[in-house]
């Protein structure tokens, strides 16, 4: 991924591999303990093993790009992947490459003879993925857990460029076990996927031992939390993700998400991991359904001459209430005011006399914001 196509891989890296995909037979609503996830396929994505139906290679191929080009490494690819078996709790994944090249472009520095100097500039971190799409309840708190190793290595590469402005790629001799995977929870909207859920903590350990870092911002400006996975290592990384799904009926539309294991690139903040050969397995994999987040609800709300008042129900430890209102149900053009007490007066410029206004609530507690309340509909006087 190369030149002119960066900036189509930073917008439209989501578009063509984080496809919407099928959903398991679990029932959304489910006792605490439930492993969600039993049951539901693993789904594998790799660019030339194309299960988007080629719509990601093609485009590559589009802009002059081939599998593997030892006759030109800046217009190369290789995420090739697939995998072999699996369980509801468990998959094997064998990578042939987790991306052949690194992303290069132009740095905008210039060597001694006054030509380009190339280097890292983004990465594709979707090249190379495991997910499952789980039937979920909104306002409500999962638990994924797993174990997880590789045996992906690679010589690390040193990149060359010929006279005639073709690359290619050098060995140094020097060998990588490190792969940097990324884990995470994300919203499963529409065929460009939706970012990671927010609020979601993953934590990783080997032995005891912290395996998980966050990478500097890439070209998106998007920050990842990555798992070190050393190939040297005998035993398994132990994973926990913990997230709470939006209980916002009209910001969270759907009823599933994803928990997606990228075994991308990441070459913008790991450019050694390059090229990786071997395996990633997984087993003891389950998504347990925990506690339903409280949800708010409008105690009084009565309207007066350019203003309404608000009230819900007292909570203990709430750090804030938040009444929000809007001119339509769907809360588009919403203002939301905060408040320290469970009561307050709405005021604005969307507060006019004879105009219908929607409203509602949530709080703010030590374990997060409690589900937004169902709006109720008043008549400013």
């Amino acid at each position: 991924m190369r030149k002119n196509l960066f900036k189509k891989v930073a917008a439209t890296v989501m578009t063509l591999t984080m496809v919407v995909g099928l959903v398991g037979a679990v029932p959304a609503a489910v006792k605490k303990g439930t492993d969600i996830s039993n049951g539901v396929k693993w789904q594998g994505f790799s660019i030339h093993t194309r299960e988007d139906k080629g719509e990601w290679e093609d485009a590559l191929k589009k802009d002059g790009q081939k599998y593997m080009n030892t006759a030109d490494t800046k217009k190369s690819y290789g995420e090739n992947a697939k995998i072999t078996s699996q369980t509801p709790s468990s998959f094997l994944m064998d990578i042939t490459s987790t991306g052949w090249s690194a992303n290069w472009a132009p740095t905008g520095k210039k060597d001694a003879k006054g030509n380009a100097i190339w280097g890292c500039v983004g990465n594709n971190p979707w090249g190379v993925t495991a997910k499952k799409i789980l039937k979920i309840e909104k306002g409500r708190t999962y638990t994924a857990t797993f174990k997880i190793k590789s045996t992906l290595q690679n010589e690390i590469m040193e990149s060359k460029e010929r006279p005639d402005g073709t690359g290619y790629n050098v060995g140094t001799g020097k060998y990588n076990y490190i792969k940097h995977v990324h884990v995470k929870a994300y919203r499963n909207h529409k065929k460009d996927g939706d970012p990671g859920i927010k609020g979601t903590k993953v934590t990783a350990t080997y032995k005891g031992q912290n395996v998980v870092t966050t990478t500097k911002a890439d070209a998106t400006k998007t920050k990842y939390n990555v798992i070190a996975l050393d190939s040297r290592n005998n035993d398994y990384v132990d994973v926990t993700v913990k997230f709470t799904v939006d209980g916002d009926n009209i910001a969270y539309k759907q009823n599933t998400c994803g928990i997606m294991i990228a075994m991308g690139a990441f070459l913008y903040s790991f450019p050694d991991e390059n090229d990786m050969k071997g395996t990633v397995e997984v087993k003891d994999f389950k998504v347990v359904a925990g506690d339903k987040v409280a949800t708010s609800k409008l105690k009084k709300v009565k309207a007066g001459k350019k203003k309404i008042s608000v009230s819900t129900k007292k909570v203990k430890g709430a750090k804030s209430y938040e009444f929000q209102y809007a001119p339509k149900k769907t809360f588009v053009g919403k203002k939301t005011v905060k408040s320290k007490k469970p009561s307050t007066v709405l005021k604005g410029k969307k507060i006019k006399s004879k105009k219908t206004v929607y409203v509602r609530v949530r709080v703010k507690t030590k374990k997060g914001y409690t589900v937004w309340s169902a709006p109720k509909k008043v008549k400013v006087k």
